[in-house]
């Protein structure tokens, strides 16, 4: 009768790592066409990696109500063509420009007796146009978020969103997280090699168990803008932080006396 024995290294300092000998990973890596002799270790890493970001994205738009959707619309569009232009005076690149949505939708009004909680039949009361850009700022100009909120709102924006901060190139802080995890792993095994009397061994498979991306770490920046002499209105103030990504992986290695 054929035995199969495995033995576990279970320390407080191990968590996350596996060592098997001739246990049920050595049969799977046998399925899988991975021949494996003598003892796998197996290492579960993570590791984070952050930057500034590079882009920051704004959402904003004007919402404007009258008693027919034809009057909504058209007073919606007068507002919008100023802040249009108030977005071209900023010079933004077009590219990143773009209309999120446009809607017109109806408002009613629900009246209830002061005798009763039931409320009455709903009656129109007129309609509300909204309209909604998504304005982005690369490089150096995300710097500039707060002015840019300050310059939309002044020149009517009723709807404000963001901003959103990312990477322009958010695979090479993952491939920056990915290669701290692969040193972590390979850290750690070295170190179950050594503490075990064994040799590292080749790799036998490496696997992402998963990814995460992280809302921005706040860091405050931006002082009030003015002169010593002459202090005007502050701009509104932005912390961008910083964007993180995360990696879990995966590693197995074997083993030799």
């Amino acid at each position: 009768m054929k035995k199969h024995t495995a033995a576990r290294l279970l320390t407080t300092a191990a968590v996350g790592a596996l060592l098997t000998v001739y246990g049920p990973f050595a049969a799977r890596a046998a399925e899988d066409g991975v021949k494996v002799n003598g003892t796998t270790l197996e290492i579960i890493a993570s590791a984070e990696a952050s930057a500034t970001p590079d882009t920051a994205t704004i959402s904003a738009g004007v919402i404007t109500q009258a008693q027919s959707a034809v009057t909504a619309m058209r007073e919606n569009a007068k507002k919008m063509a100023a802040v249009f232009a108030a977005v071209k005076k900023l010079e933004i690149d077009e590219k990143d420009i773009q209309t999120a949505s446009i809607s017109v939708t109806p408002r009613y009004e629900y009246k209830s007796s002061s005798f009763s909680s039931a409320s009455g039949p709903p009656r129109l009361s007129g309609y509300q146009a909204s309209n909604t850009i998504t304005v982005k700022l690369r490089g150096a100009r995300t710097g500039e978020i707060g002015p840019v909120l300050d310059a939309l709102a002044a020149a009517g924006v009723n709807r404000l969103n963001g901003p959103d901060f990312g990477l322009d190139d958010s695979d090479a802080l993952i491939d920056k997280a990915r290669a701290a995890a692969v040193a972590k792993a390979q850290k750690r095994a070295a170190l179950y090699a050594a503490a075990t009397g064994l040799h590292l061994g080749r790799l036998v498979s490496l696997s992402e168990e998963g990814r995460s991306a992280g809302p921005p770490r706040p860091m405050m920046i931006m002082a009030a803008k003015g002169s010593s002499a002459v202090m005007s209105a502050p701009d509104t103030q932005v912390a961008p932080g910083v964007v993180e990504a995360g990696i879990t992986l995966d590693v197995k290695y074997e083993l030799s006396n």
